[in-house]
């Protein structure tokens, strides 16, 4: 409840109230009318409504169990084969997960003695770093493009090696899994002066993204809104061969957090 009607030429508007609240029961800055960060609110809506829905999803495969203790095939595994890993990858079918559930491949290897390890994290939403403010202020704005490239940019990180225990490590970033819909973030807020300062520069906002650069040959393309037959090989984004440079990924449109 909380939301009023739809949208259109009849002059109604949504007033997400309620919406509001169950955010606020999960995280109390946000019940009263304090101006909070739109980022943390859509990170908080989104965790929420996918714990809801997983929980709501294990609770209607429990209450399909037999009788006798043995379980039936409920809907929730059902994509996902039987047990934990089946479970598991029923979940990955709810709302949430397909709709933003990414994934990017970090690789970090070992100045010292090479020795390489990788850690792959999953993501709902990118910040992205405004560039440094320019002398006399005076710059073209910078596309979320360029800052997507400079956020998955390979750089230097203090991290322990695994191996020899040296600190530091070249960090290389792939995007595994595509999502279908990418919320990015400006990280608008300079917390390296004295004083907190919100930043109020430009961005130049494109009608679709190139991620062919953070690709590689086993990166995920976004799921399928429904079941559709088997794409033939030739339009597949993972060829049956290693290709000689990495191929190209689908654009994806960009919705930019109010924050921006």
């Amino acid at each position: 409840g909380g939301f009023g009607g739809g949208g259109g030429g009849g002059g109604r508007v949504v007033t997400p109230t309620g919406l509001r609240a169950a955010v606020g029961a999960r995280a109390p800055h946000f019940r009263d009318h304090s101006q909070q960060d739109a980022a943390e609110f859509f990170a908080v809506a989104v965790d929420a409504l996918s714990d809801e829905m997983r929980d709501a999803a294990r609770a209607s495969a429990a209450r399909s169990a037999a009788p006798d203790g043995a379980p039936l095939r409920p809907a929730l595994t059902a994509a996902g084969g039987s047990g934990r890993a089946g479970a598991e990858e029923g979940e990955s079918t709810l709302p949430v997960p397909q709709n933003f559930g990414g994934e990017v491949l970090k690789t970090m290897r070992c100045f010292k003695c090479g020795h390489e390890w990788r850690r792959c994290e999953p993501f709902s939403s990118l910040s992205l770093q405004l560039p440094a403010p320019a002398p006399g202020g005076r710059r073209a704005p910078p596309s979320l493009q360029s800052l997507l490239e400079e956020h998955l940019a390979p750089v230097s990180l203090e991290v322990t090696c695994e191996r020899c225990g040296h600190a530091y490590a070249a960090l290389t970033q792939h995007v595994s899994k595509l999502p279908r819909l990418l919320p990015l973030h400006l990280m608008r807020f300079d917390y390296s002066r004295e004083r907190l300062l919100k930043r109020s520069d430009a961005a130049a906002v494109s009608t679709a993204l190139d991620l062919s650069f953070a690709a590689h040959s086993e990166t995920a393309p976004p799921p399928l809104a429904s079941p559709s037959p088997a794409p033939s090989p030739a339009s597949t984004l993972t060829p049956t061969s290693p290709p000689s440079s990495p191929p190209v990924s689908p654009p994806v449109s960009p919705p930019v957090s109010p924050s921006v």
